[in-house]
This record gives C-alpha cells, structure tokens and sequence, in this order.
C-alpha cells in the first residue's frame, strides 16, 4: 500500500464512522481505535479533536511506513500527548492513561482507589508532559533498549532451564556389599541447562553510562510526581508516600497514627522536596535530620517521640510518663532541638566500626631468594630461611638439609645403601639462628647431594678399596653422625 491520503482519513473522521474510530484503524491505531469504538469517540471530545489533528496524524502514518522501510528514516514519537489526555479524561480515574503510557502498575493503583481519592488524578493533569517525555524516552533510549532485551533473555534462559528440570524422589542409598542402608526420600529440583550451553552467574553490576545518570528522566531515583501524588491523597494520611519513599519506619508510624492524627500529613505536604533530595543521598539518608526530629517534636513532643527518634530512650520514657516534664521540658526542647540532633549524629558516627584494626600487623616482608654464591652447595639447593631474632652471645647452629645419597658399587651395579647425613656448621654473616628448609622439587633426587666433612674418606666408583680398619672407623663415624 502507499501513502496514506489526507482526503480518505477526513473522511472517516468528519462521517459517523470517526465516532467509533474509523479514522484511528485507517492510520493503524488500534489502541485508540478500540477506545473510540467503547467510548463513542471519548464522549464525542476525542471526535472533535481529530477533525483538527487529521493532518498531523496523517504525517506521523506515512513516516512510520517510510521508517519500516528504511530505519534509518526518522520515527515519530509512539506515545502522543494529545492521545495521553483523551485517555487521561475522563477515564484518567480508572488509571487508562498509566495504561497508555506503558505503566501498568500505576494503573492497577488507580484502578483500585479511584485515582488515589482524585488527587493522583488531579496531579497528572500537571505531570502528563513530563510522563509523555518520560515514556517516548524508555521507548528510543539505547539504555533501556538493551536493559529489556537483557531482561527478555534472562526470562527466556529460566524458561529454558524449567523445561529442563529433573525431578528424582525416593532415592534408593545402597551401601558396601550391594545392601540397601537406608531409603531416602528426595524431593529435589536440579535444573539441567541446554546442552551446549554454559551456565554462568549474573552480573551483580552493571555500567551504566554517564549520560543516564545525567539525564534525570533515567535516574533510577524515586518519582516527584509520584511522592506528590501518594502525599497529598488520603493514601498520604497512612504514609503511603514513605512507603514509597523506602522509609518504612514512618511509613509504620503513619500507619498506626494516622499520620500522626494529621498533623505529620500536614506537614510532608511542605517538605516533599526534602525527603525526595534525602532519598536520593546515602549520606543524608543515614543521619537524622531536623526537620523529621521537629515533627515528632510538635504537637507530640510531650510523650518523647523526638528523643526515641534520637536514641534517647531513658529521656523518652521520662517524657512519656511525665508529659514532658510537665510541658516544661516539651518547650524547652523545642530551642536546644538542633544541638540535641547534633549531638545524636555524632554519637551515631563514634559507634560505627572502624575498617581498620590496630592490634593486627599486615606488614610481611618477603624473603629474598637471593643466598649468596659462597657455598656451591648452597647453590644447588633452593631453601627457605626464617630468621628467628636472638640477641644473645651465642653462637648459630645451621641445621643443614638431610639429603638422599645413592651409592651404586662398582662391581654389583644393581643395589646401592642410603644414606642420611647431617651437618652443623657457624653462619658468620648474621646473628640469627638459620633454618634452611630444603625444596626438593627443583633438584633431581639421584643428583641433589650435599657434601660432608666424612664424604672424603668414603670410597668412590673405580677406586681401590680400603683396608679394613679404615673402612671400620669410617661406618662407626657415620653412625655416630
């Protein structure tokens, strides 16, 4: 089909057939279409409405068929403000136009009180521009684009995984000798991923580009409209908007007094944009705040909810039983409030932990590989040295490595006798006892040799054997070692 023409869509729009419509189902808005079909053009409004915007919504048609073809063709905006308001009234109560603007959860709100008692009702009227950017921008954001389809994918792959899933009950357990030990009743779910397909953990964040975090229309921050909406209906009176605002103390607290019989009610109507700014800081969302400390101080200050609220429940009790000292106390504490609050947040300061403990040393220093070239047998031995502090006189004893010597005879060439020899020798160059720890892993067994004051009266391959006697005295001192 080509363009569509202006004439045919004033056709439909000016003959009966816009009541229920026509002109909307011409364009392919079926949305719309529907709500004129069940509403009669929206009471007759939304009919009167399309026989001024006729063309523009004739220009939007024909660019999005342009853009179907060749997306990189400008696409109108989908979410229209016009369209927004012709489901906003009447119906808006209902929550139609949350619907419209892809907010299903607010509608179902709506849908429930009434608009929030009319007053949510009422503050949309004010927000719907901010609400149509808002919707038009989740809709054409790259960010929010890639946050659903990763969204989509995560709902696919557990799909995926509850198809797979493998359910094992009454588990026979057989133990030694093929008996059955014990019969085990197993009510397990293992989920089984796809075959070929690796299952990894989620990422716990994310990077989040610097524009969407300068962009307040992206901020994951709670919505003004929305804390004003929830403030100023009579949802506000049981704390709806601190709910809403994650502070569910005062939520509770609204909860069980009515907003503190009104007067707490009354009061967040003036100092929204406080708890909006304190809910969007880490920092002012962990102290106390003045302004919470002055409405549990008036009118119910005199039963010591400001000093429970500061942590000073002993004051609190005196309060509670005493009205306030007799009032006394109530008016003085209404002066010296902010240097009650200001002592409150330091003491909260001095009581969190501190990262850092003082009674344990992380400072390890690492001993160098490097043992000097003095002794060549040292060098063919990689040991580790701990070097144990003594600050007295005497000498230093080195424990040397016990090491395995293989001795092969000359003449039989089959068997050969193990040796264990130790030696004990005075390091000059240190104070310190040494203890050298051989590693034998970098050193073959048959090679890695240590040499001994008596290796050089032990006979070799080849040579002529000794006497008796010498040979005697020498197994005696080896021995004796």
């Amino acid at each position: 089909m080509g363009k569509k023409s202006l004439f045919e869509a004033y056709l439909l729009a000016i003959t009966p057939i816009g009541l229920f419509g026509g002109l909307h189902f011409y364009l392919h808005r079926p949305i719309i279409g529907v709500l004129y079909v069940c509403t009669l053009g929206v009471f007759g409004l939304g009919y009167l409405i399309d026989l001024v915007r006729a063309p523009l919504l004739v220009r939007e048609a024909n660019m999005r068929k342009l853009h179907k073809k060749d997306p990189t063709q400008p696409l109108p905006e989908q979410i229209s403000l016009v369209d927004a308001y012709l489901t906003w009234f009447p119906l808006g109560i209902f929550g139609l136009h949350h619907l419209y603007l892809k907010r299903p959860t607010w509608a179902v709100i709506y849908l429930a009180t009434f608009g929030l008692f009319l007053t949510g009702w009422l503050v949309d009227a004010f927000w719907m521009v901010s609400l149509v950017r808002e919707a038009n921008h989740k809709l054409t954001d790259p960010t929010e684009i890639a946050r659903r389809k990763e969204k989509k994918e995560r709902q696919r792959r557990k799909a995926e995984l509850a198809d797979d899933t493998t359910v094992v009950q009454d588990e026979t357990v057989t133990g030694e000798g093929g008996k059955e030990d014990d019969t085990v009743s197993v009510d397990k779910v293992k989920a089984i991923p796809p075959d070929g397909a690796e299952t990894a953990e989620e990422p716990k964040s994310r990077d989040v580009p610097a524009a969407a975090v300068a962009n307040p229309v992206t901020a994951r921050g709670p919505e003004a409209r929305a804390a004003v909406a929830l403030a100023f209906s009579v949802l506000g009176l049981f704390g709806a908007h601190h709910y809403y605002l994650r502070r569910t103390g005062w939520g509770v607290l609204y909860t069980l007094t009515i907003g503190l019989l009104g007067t707490g009610w009354i009061f967040d109507w003036f100092r929204l944009p406080l708890l909006l700014r304190r809910t969007r800081s880490e920092t002012e969302k962990v102290e106390k705040t003045l302004d919470d400390a002055y409405v549990l101080w008036f009118p119910w200050g005199f039963l010591g909810l400001h000093h429970f609220y500061l942590g000073r429940r002993k004051w609190g009790l005196i309060y509670l039983f005493t009205v306030g000292v007799f009032g006394i106390g109530w008016l003085m504490d209404g002066i010296r409030l902010p240097f009650l609050l200001k002592a409150a947040n330091a003491a909260r300061v001095a009581q969190q932990p501190s990262d850092e403990d003082p009674d344990i040393d992380t400072n390890i220093t690492p001993q160098s590989d490097d043992y000097g070239d003095d002794d060549d047998n040292n060098n063919d031995n990689n040991s580790l040295v701990i070097n144990i502090p003594d600050n007295s006189n005497k000498y230093e004893e080195t424990i040397a490595a016990t090491t395995i010597t293989t001795a092969r005879s000359a003449a039989g060439g089959g068997g050969g006798d193990t040796q264990r020899t130790a030696t004990s020798g005075k390091d000059a160059s240190s104070n310190n006892p040494t203890l050298n720890i051989p590693d034998n892993n970098n050193t073959p067994r048959a090679e890695k040799t240590v040499a001994s004051p008596k290796d050089a009266d032990r006979p070799k391959d080849g040579d002529p054997p000794k006497d008796a006697g010498t040979q005697g005295e020498t197994e005696t001192d080896e021995k004796l070692s």
